[in-house]
């Protein structure tokens, strides 16, 4: 379980900089999507 919740978070993390990298240079509202 542990095992599985780290890897769920890291994922999540990396998928958020991946998405907030390419919105940032589209839309600069300040809004960050989770």
């Amino acid at each position: 379980m542990c095992t599985t919740i780290m890897v769920l978070s890291t994922m999540v993390i990396l998928l958020r900089r991946r998405f907030s990298s390419r919105v940032q240079p589209k839309q600069n509202t300040g809004m960050k999507f989770p």
